[in-house]
C-alpha cells in the first residue's frame, strides 16, 4: 500500500510493479465493456471499476472511456490512497523530451497527483452537481478531458489568485477550465537504479480547479493568447519528434 513515507519514485515504482497484474484485468474487462458501451447513447462514456492489487495493497480505480464513435476505447489506472486523512489519486505515465542536438527522444516517468479537494471543487465548480460521488466525478473529468495545455504563468492569467488559492507553480488550461498545482523533480538522494525501475520522476501536484465561467473576459484572451502559443510549440514537438524518427 502506499504511505506517507514513499517518495515519488517510491509511488511510481510501486504502481510500474502492479501495471502488469492491472493489464491482465484491463484485457479481460474490454469485452463486457465495448457490449456495455454499445447500449449507452451519449458520449462521452465512461464505467469504472475498482481493483485491490493482491500483493501491494493498492487500492485502483479502472477507468474505461470512450470520447466519440470513431473514437479507440481508453483506459486510465488511477491509485486510490489516504494519507493523514486526506485523499489522493494519482495516474501515472511518461512525459518525452526532446534533445535536438543528439536527435534523441528520452521518456521521463511522470506522476499526476490529484487531492480529494480537487475533485471537490470540480464537482462543485464545472459538474454542478452535489450528489455525484467521487468515481463518477473523476470518471466524468477524465471522459470530459480532451486538452490539457500547460500555461506560461502571468499576471494577466493568475490575477489574484495565490492570494484566494494559496502558493501555486503551475497553471493547466482544459476544455472544462484551469487546473491551479505545483510541478516538480523528484530525485531521492543516494537513490539505487534498478533496471526496469525510475529513479526520477516528474511530479504534477493538481490543488484546485477554476470553472471557466469564474474567469473574467481579460483572463480568458490572456489565456487564449498563451494557448496559441503553447499550440505553435506542440506543432514543433511533434515535428521534431517525427524529424528524430526519420518520417520526414
Amino acid at each position: 500500500m502506499l504511505t506517507y513515507s514513499m517518495t515519488p519514485v517510491d509511488i511510481f515504482n510501486s504502481i510500474l510493479q502492479d501495471r502488469e497484474k492491472i493489464n491482465y484485468w484491463l484485457n479481460k474487462s474490454e469485452s463486457k465493456i465495448i457490449k456495455l458501451f454499445g447500449k449507452q447513447f451519449k458520449y462521452p462514456k465512461y464505467h469504472s471499476e475498482n481493483y485491490k492489487h493482491p500483493k501491494s495493497g493498492i487500492d485502483y480505480m479502472l477507468l474505461f472511456i470512450k470520447q466519440n464513435q470513431e473514437s479507440k476505447l481508453e483506459t486510465k489506472v488511477i491509485a486510490k490512497s489516504i494519507l493523514e486523512n486526506k485523499k489522493y489519486f494519482i495516474d501515472f505515465g511518461f512525459g518525452y523530451n526532446i534533445d535536438k542536438e543528439k536527435k534523441c527522444c528520452t521518456a521521463t516517468p511522470v506522476l499526476n497527483i490529484f487531492d480529494g479537494h480537487f475533485f471537490e471543487r470540480y464537482k462543485e465548480r464545472c459538474l454542478k452537481n452535489e450528489s455525484l460521488q467521487i468515481d463518477d466525478v473523476i470518471g466524468k473529468y477524465y471522459s470530459r478531458l480532451t486538452r490539457l495545455n500547460l500555461l506560461e504563468i502571468n499576471n494577466g492569467i493568475i490575477n489574484d489568485w495565490k492570494e484566494k488559492y494559496g502558493e501555486f507553480s503551475t497553471v493547466f488550461y482544459t476544455n472544462d477550465g484551469i487546473c491551479l498545482g505545483r510541478r516538480s523533480i523528484c530525485q531521492p538522494p543516494n537513490i539505487k537504479v534498478e533496471q526496469g525501475k525510475a529513479n526520477e520522476v516528474a511530479v504534477n501536484e493538481y490543488k484546485t480547479f477554476i470553472s471557466a465561467d469564474m474567469l473574467s473576459d481579460k483572463q480568458k484572451d490572456s489565456i487564449k493568447e498563451e494557448g496559441l502559443k503553447y499550440y505553435d510549440r506542440y506543432i514543433e514537438h511533434i515535428h521534431d519528434l517525427y524529424k528524430i524518427g526519420g518520417l520526414i
